[in-house]
């Protein structure tokens, strides 16, 4: 990453908007309306258009137009302000006002007040929303521009060490809802949205492979998982916690692990297709000895604009490719490894990794 020239935010948008004008033009669009978060995000370079994180649709709509290539936002009254003075700042020019309308007249129909506000009414005009054609769509945000993969870095490490920051911190007798609310603390103060934060204690390491808080009490071990955005990245990660004495089991599971997450991380190459990491990863699991415990939790995939942009796979029909990003999280009950790395010409980069964490040695690493 030294060598990255960091492009402008106007630049990274301009770059993105070329990718969506090419997919325009294999469909023979005139107007893509832009609705998700995700999408928005991605293609204005992070902004964020969300109010409520539960809501698919952002309060910001983005217009790509085929004809002049430009983006227009389209919002009402509450928000349209604060969106360009505050989330589109430094792409003026590049986001140019569509239509504001007073929060009580919201369309009903959208695609059908861009056609009237854009196209004159003009029926001949192909406009299509990304819920149309999100399968099509989603797969340009996969590789990542060079600002986006400097991100994806500075991100990793941020969010590495607030994760190790509250898993070296708690105390025996706190509660998972206290220590994910430190979490959550920690991550908001430094920019992210803790979209899964997830803390097991004990027992539950075992039983729950997604263990939402509790107000359990942590009495000898824990994890703790998150998946934070930021510009509208994510990044994942997970750290485990034991105080006194490690029993065999444990002990041997949690090496385990970390084996098989090497595998993962090490096959994760350019040109690799996912279905084989996938198939190594498995295989890793025979070799330790676990054959089935990848049966009981998905092992993680691509990782960008989602927590996973999509799933590996024995079926997976993707190749991986320099500048992708993946978080790889195998589990063996009790024993988690995550962390997010970016794909380069060489090895990969663990993103989340901070150098100040307790380390073993992996073989297939």
């Amino acid at each position: 990453m030294a060598d990255t020239v960091v492009m402008s935010r106007k630049e990274e948008c301009a770059l993105k908007v070329e990718r969506v004008i090419s997919l325009m033009e294999q469909h023979n669009w005139d107007g893509l309306y832009l609705t998700r978060g995700d999408n928005v995000s991605w293609i204005t370079a992070g902004a964020r258009v969300h109010v409520n994180m539960g809501v698919e649709s952002g309060v910001g709509k983005i217009l790509v137009t085929r004809k002049d290539s430009k983006l227009y936002i389209f919002s009402n009254n509450i928000e349209f302000q604060r969106l360009m003075d505050e989330e589109l700042l430094g792409l003026e020019g590049s986001v140019n006002t569509g239509r504001v309308w007073s929060w009580w007249e919201a369309p009903a129909d959208e695609i059908a007040m861009v056609r009237t506000t854009w196209y004159g009414g003009d029926e001949a005009v192909k406009i299509v929303s990304d819920a149309q054609v999100n399968a099509s769509l989603i797969p340009l945000r996969w590789n990542l521009t060079p600002s986006e993969q400097q991100r994806v870095v500075t991100n990793g490490w941020v969010v590495g060490k607030i994760i190790e920051e509250v898993a070296r911190d708690f105390s025996l007798g706190e509660t998972e809802l206290k220590v994910a609310g430190r979490l959550q603390g920690l991550l908001m103060g430094a920019g992210f949205e803790g979209l899964v934060v997830l803390v097991a204690a004990d027992e539950r390491t075992r039983s729950r492979r997604h263990p939402l808080p509790t107000d359990k009490a942590i009495t000898q071990y824990a994890m703790l998982v998150v998946t934070a955005r930021r510009g509208g990245l994510y990044t994942a990660a997970s750290r485990l916690v034991h105080f006194g004495p490690v029993d065999d089991d444990l002990r041997k599971s949690h090496a385990a692990v970390a084996e098989v997450d090497s595998v993962f991380i090490a096959n994760t190459r350019s040109g690799s297709r996912v279905c084989d990491v996938f198939r190594q990863g498995v295989t890793a699991y025979e070799q330790q000895g676990y054959p089935d415990e990848w049966t009981h939790h998905h092992q993680g995939g691509l990782i960008g604009y989602q927590g996973r942009e999509f799933l590996g796979s024995a079926q997976s029909p993707h190749v991986v490719q320099e500048g992708q990003a993946y978080a790889w999280n195998p589990t063996i009950a009790g024993a988690k490894s995550e962390d997010t790395i970016l794909v380069t010409k060489g090895d990969p980069i663990i993103a989340t990794h901070t150098g100040d964490w307790p380390y073993i040695t992996a073989s297939n690493g």
